[in-house]
């Protein structure tokens, strides 16, 4: 899903596109931001996942990946950034961050998408965020919290992220702060070439 026509701001320039995974090596269809990392040269992978709680593209990724999640969850170090769309509230993502802080977030990750794709409710509704806040006992925590200034600064720092990576649809997926990927086909096959890229950024096991 789209969150501009021309994706024009941002400040991250020398992008390369890499559609057959030539470049460098490393297999997939990516733009490359700033330098290509080596071939099989981490030890651990950081995956910046761009992402929107009302985007149904991101819940059919955050389904399909979830095998990759497991696969990897000792070689990447996955980061959701959740980002807005235009008219919306940034209430779902206040109360992402404040879950993030006690270890929730993938539990109120999984009530936003639920809530906006299973049940068709707008997550971006001041009255269902307190109602899921409540559902997965954050309901106190949430009405203290949200709007202090430590949230209302990473509110700011995801949307500075994706305005430097020049994300424009959502799921993105950033790399290593260098291989920028979104799905191009069936999500399917998205989640496969992913696997690719992260399998040759990583370092091979010995035989």
């Amino acid at each position: 899903e789209q969150v501009n026509e021309q994706g024009t701001v941002g400040e991250q320039v020398n992008e390369q596109v890499n559609e057959q995974g030539t470049v460098g090596e490393i297999r997939g269809n990516y733009q490359v931001l700033n330098q290509l990392p080596k071939k099989n040269s981490a030890e651990t992978v950081v995956l910046e996942e761009f992402l929107n709680f009302g985007c149904s593209h991101c819940n059919n990724f955050n389904n399909l990946s979830q095998e990759l999640r497991q696969k990897y969850a000792n070689k990447v170090k996955f980061v959701d950034v959740p980002i807005l769309f235009q008219g919306q509230i940034d209430s779902p993502i206040r109360l992402y961050y404040i879950a993030q802080s006690l270890g929730k977030d993938k539990v109120v990750k999984q009530a936003l998408f639920d809530a906006a794709h299973k049940y068709q409710v707008n997550v971006f509704d001041e009255g269902v965020v307190n109602y899921i806040a409540r559902s997965t006992g954050l309901g106190t925590i949430y009405r203290e919290e949200s709007q202090k200034p430590w949230v209302t600064e990473k509110v700011k720092q995801a949307e500075a992220k994706a305005k430097r990576y020049k994300v424009t649809s959502t799921p993105t997926i950033v790399l290593q702060n260098s291989l920028k990927l979104g799905p191009q086909s069936t999500m399917i096959d998205f989640v496969q070439g992913l696997t690719e890229t992260i399998d040759d950024l990583l370092i091979r096991p010995p035989h």
